[in-house]
């Protein structure tokens, strides 16, 4: 089993990649996506948010000011990380290890995260593709193809 000499992302290639690293790149995108969908939903209701805060919690005008700012936070951030992860996953599609090793470093802050957001099904949904992409970045086909691109460009 060899694979060609990757120069660009954009290479064309002899033989495809193996089903696991192209399962483990759709759902990385995945995750990206549906990031980007809560990005947009938070988005929409920002200030449904903010008015159930005021409404609802007991809360100093200093509080609130504090949420409105954890919450402004979330919306600036929030895209970039989704849009990191996805190009972080179409790289180690290409190829490149240090992509799935930050894809790794990725998926061990959210698995750390998670008891935060216990109850939210949405997070309970990208913890299980997380973790099925985690695994099948490190199965043995994954593994085969990394060494071989990486032995094929030295």
């Amino acid at each position: 089993m060899t694979y060609p000499r990757r120069r660009s992302l954009h290479a064309t290639r002899t033989q495809e990649t193996p089903i696991e690293v192209d399962v483990a790149c759709a759902l990385w995108v995945g995750v990206g996506g549906l990031t980007l969908l809560v990005w947009c939903v938070l988005g929409f209701l920002r200030d449904d948010v903010l008015y159930e805060a005021r409404k609802g919690l007991d809360v100093t005008k200093a509080d609130l000011s504090w949420v409105e700012l954890k919450v402004n936070l979330v919306l600036a951030v929030l895209p970039v990380v989704a849009l990191l992860v996805m190009w972080l996953a179409v790289r180690m599609k290409a190829g490149r290890r240090w992509a799935r090793a930050a894809l790794l470093l990725v998926a061990v802050v959210f698995v750390l995260r998670f008891p935060s957001l216990q109850g939210n099904w949405v997070a309970f949904v990208l913890l299980v593709v997380v973790a099925g992409a985690t695994v099948l970045m490190y199965a043995r086909g994954a593994n085969r193809y990394f060494h071989a691109v990486r032995t094929a460009t030295r």
